[in-house]
């Protein structure tokens, strides 16, 4: 009888501790998910908005000083002229992670501080 009164015991002490401890992890795991996935995402958006608008600045101004007048006139395309020599560099260069940096060692740090002070 009290092994069956103790297994009942430790079974609520069991469910009124593990629930909040399954908060816990719940909220964790979702605060790394908005860091990790949606993190990169927004930060994608932002260089895209900040891209588009380096290119619809670059047109405005050729369009402010006539120079798009200037490549009809020379019958060159104005949007293969601005907006094509971009295309390539942008397919050739894409994003590589750089292997974390080596740590100095003490005797370096040291000399360098000496060296500057002097």
């Amino acid at each position: 009888m009290t092994k069956m009164m103790v297994r009942a015991k430790a079974k609520d002490l069991a469910d009124s501790a593990f629930p909040p401890a399954k908060k816990a992890v719940y909220a964790r795991g979702l605060a790394s998910l908005f860091v990790l996935e949606l993190g990169p995402l927004l930060a994608g958006l932002l260089f895209a908005g900040r891209v588009g608008g380096a290119f619809a600045g670059d047109v405005a101004t050729m369009q402010t000083t006539r120079q798009n007048d200037l490549l009809k006139t020379l019958g060159v395309d104005g949007r293969r002229w601005s907006l094509l020599p971009p295309l390539p560099s942008s397919r050739t260069t894409r994003s590589r992670r750089s292997p974390p940096a080596a740590p100095r060692s003490r005797s370096s740090r040291s000399r360098t501080a000496k060296t500057s002070r002097t």
